[in-house]
């Protein structure tokens, strides 16, 4: 990160400066107004944000947080550094800072992975591996989430301290099941039914090399086909479907 000094007056507007300071948007409205651009962001991830410390919104006579468009601007400053430059939080508050006091912030390039519809989603690693920085961005899962899904065994860090490619359909998955009320602790029961359900597979799968790699692949899908089925089955049966 390089800053150059600018001239400054005595009193400098908070970045970003000449837009507008008026509060008139709630949180929801906020979520709304970014979400096409982020589509994980959520509620929780604005509050995290203003905790640390990139947005101060303003608070209503009934405590309710109000928000300007100079809020909505760092908030989109701050979740476009995360997605496309991979940035931890506390970079980007100094960042921020620096901002705030005048400075020019040069931002360094970054490669990128683009999908068709425009969304970055991943860097261009050839192995796919992410980052815990880069999975909690591309995902909008808090820190705090994130370690519970590790210490849950749904997720796991590989020997290069990163997460494999499967770690980014994994988390959205239990942050789906998280906002339907189902804690991470409770999913340590599906993780164990699986790891059964890959002994079971690798007891009867008897060939070798690349051979063996497709019949567990084969029995694999089966299986996971088969425990959908049962979900389903059980959640008609008890009245959840």
């Amino acid at each position: 990160m390089s800053a150059a000094p600018l001239t400054k007056p005595n009193q400098i507007e908070p970045w970003p400066r000449g837009v507008d300071r008026k509060v008139c948007f709630s949180i929801g409205q906020v979520v709304a107004r970014l979400k096409k651009e982020f589509p994980s962001l959520s509620v929780s991830k604005v509050r995290f944000l203003e905790d640390q410390g990139i947005v101060s919104p303003t608070r209503s006579g009934s405590g309710y947080r109000k928000y300007s468009e100079a809020d909505i601007a760092r908030i989109r400053y701050c979740l476009t550094e995360q997605r496309d430059r991979y940035k931890p939080i506390r970079v980007i508050v100094t960042q921020l800072e620096k901002l705030d006091q005048g400075y020019d912030i040069a931002p360094a390039p970054v490669a990128r992975v683009v999908a068709d519809g425009g969304e970055v989603i991943a860097p261009t690693r050839a192995d796919g591996t992410l980052t815990f920085a880069e999975l909690a961005s591309l995902t909008g899962a808090t820190p705090e989430s994130l370690e519970a899904m590790v210490s849950a065994g749904l997720i796991s860090l590989e020997l290069s301290g990163r997460f494999d490619k499967s770690a980014l359909q994994t988390v959205k998955a239990v942050k789906v099941l998280n906002e339907a009320g189902i804690s991470t602790r409770n999913l340590r029961s599906v993780r164990v039914a699986v790891e059964r359900a890959v002994e079971l597979i690798e007891h009867v799968v008897t060939s070798s090399g690349a051979e063996r790699t497709e019949q567990a692949s084969e029995l694999a899908t089966h299986m996971s086909d088969l425990m959908s089925e049962l979900v389903k089955r059980s959640a008609n049966s008890s009245g959840a479907l």
